[in-house]
């Protein structure tokens, strides 16, 4: 389970890995007019079949006020830091189908806008400090082996990048990158 965002575009998820605000949900959400929805925030994945597949959550995004979709139910989420309102989204996979990860990004701030590959200490790093596991820490060995072979066979299995990005939502090298 990761603190990540994910979309579904032609049937491949695409998911996006940062620290709170980092930019996930507005992604996500810049991103829904080429596909659908996974999650946004909590990501569940398994490993099948060679590889791992995400699985939709519930369809709400935490949006900004400037930010909301239109012609979509909107409410106050109490207790959000950001106050954010959520947003029930139309374009959604109800059934809960799993669907193969694509690619991973790994959001970073950055003055200088660029998607490269990330190297394997890099994106261990950052899946392990957004994955969720048992606590206390360190109080249940079995569980914190598996969480690391996990991370490990993850790297191994899905493209992980860095998306090195300005705070001002240019999404034009996202795009390209993903041929939209």
């Amino acid at each position: 389970v990761l603190h990540s965002s994910a979309i579904e575009i032609d049937k491949k998820a695409y998911i996006f890995i940062g620290p709170s605000g980092s930019g996930k949900s507005f992604i996500v959400n810049s991103l829904l007019k080429y596909g659908r929805l996974m999650t946004e925030d909590i990501l569940s994945c398994a490993y099948a079949n060679e590889s791992f597949f995400a699985s939709p959550s519930i369809p709400v995004i935490k949006l900004q006020q400037n930010e909301l979709i239109s012609n979509s139910k909107n409410f106050k989420i109490n207790g959000d830091t950001r106050n954010r309102n959520g947003c029930i989204v139309k374009h959604f996979d109800h059934e809960g189908t799993p669907v193969e990860i694509e690619a991973c990004f790994i959001l970073k701030e950055s003055k200088n806008p660029n998607i490269s590959k990330c190297d394997e200490i890099e994106a261990y790093k950052n899946l392990f400090l957004n994955s969720f596991c048992a606590l206390p820490k360190n109080k249940c060995p079995e569980s914190e082996k598996r969480l690391m072979s996990n991370i490990s066979l993850f790297i191994k299995t899905v493209p992980t990048f860095k998306y090195e990005r300005k705070k001002d939502h240019d999404m034009t090298n996202l795009l390209k990158f993903l041929g939209l």
